[in-house]
């Protein structure tokens, strides 16, 4: 009954009148916790340094640690309870983390994740880290955890699909960044990077579409945001691969190739034509539709683009 009391006024703000009542039940993390979140954290710690003295317990050194940023007492909660207090290890990590102690922060993280591996949120952070210092297989492994614990946390399946990426393997990105983008579709850098991706896999008319995406997140997003246009690099892969799968196709007389292929070609010539009408990307993109045309037979497009 008591109890319920406390709580139900922690939860509307009156947080001494509620450290007052867990006291008198000697709930003591409710007591610290109300002192803090009231401001009092000279009284906290009269708390926590009182329980001390009468007995050491893993918590309310990691208490103490907390109220001081004192990581001696985190490390001492960690040798009472033999290396295996979450919480400890996890502030370790920050602690570490803030002075630049990447690897050793790391360490704690992980040790505290061995202890309670359901903490998606830590995981990211050590996937962040590792890709900081390039460890690109613990990087993998933390944020493939964090889809699997969080399957709608977008960013991590982009940073599983960026990790893929800088090791040349764009069929393992793939998936990562249909999945990232399921979950977000207005982020423009997971655009570009499924736009790198499917050109490297000839997914030209999903490469294509990228491309769209991009334009379209241009128009409707304030220039502040900088989104850039598509690289003259990607427009020139995608017209020259599409041009030779049409070529490929032709030469091995598959009747459904050819009409595929002469699909995406209509598509690459509506993309070029509206890049000319939406953007400033300069004289490549009138070379590179030139050259275009002229493959596809169409003169008079091709001396509109000279």
């Amino acid at each position: 009954m008591l109890r319920d009391l406390a709580e139900r006024y922690a939860r509307l703000g009156v947080v001494t009148s509620a450290a007052g009542i867990f006291e008198e039940l000697e709930l003591w993390d409710d007591v610290v916790e109300c002192y803090r979140i009231a401001g009092r954290e000279g009284r906290a710690e009269e708390v926590v340094r009182k329980r001390l003295s009468e007995r050491e317990t893993p918590r309310m050194w990691a208490a103490l640690g907390d109220l001081t940023s004192d990581p001696s007492h985190f490390e001492r909660a960690l040798e009472l309870s033999n290396g295996r207090y979450y919480d400890a290890h996890v502030a370790l990590g920050r602690h570490w983390f803030e002075r630049g102690d990447l690897k050793r922060a790391t360490g704690h993280f992980l040790d505290g994740l061995d202890i309670k591996p359901l903490m998606p949120h830590v995981w990211f952070r050590v996937g962040t880290i590792s890709m900081q210092l390039e460890d690109w297989d613990t990087a993998l492994r933390a944020f493939t955890e964090v889809v699997q614990q969080e399957p709608e946390e977008g960013d991590a399946w982009a940073n599983v699909a960026a990790i893929h990426m800088h090791r040349k393997n764009p069929a393992e990105a793939y998936p990562a960044l249909l999945e990232s983008l399921k979950q977000n579709r207005n982020n423009w850098r997971v655009w570009v990077s499924k736009l790198y991706t499917c050109i490297d896999l000839k997914k030209y008319d999903e490469a294509i579409q990228s491309c769209n995406d991009l334009l379209g997140l241009k128009a409707r997003r304030r220039s502040s945001e900088d989104i850039p246009n598509p690289e003259e690099r990607c427009v020139r892969a995608i017209v020259g691969g599409s041009l030779q799968c049409y070529h490929d196709a032709r030469a091995t007389g598959d009747d459904v190739a050819v009409d595929s292929a002469r699909r995406t070609l209509v598509r690459v010539g509506q993309l070029l034509d509206k890049m000319k009408e939406t953007t400033d990307s300069g004289s490549w993109l009138y070379d590179v539709s030139a050259r275009f045309n002229d493959e596809m037979g169409r003169k008079e497009e091709v001396f509109g683009d000279l």
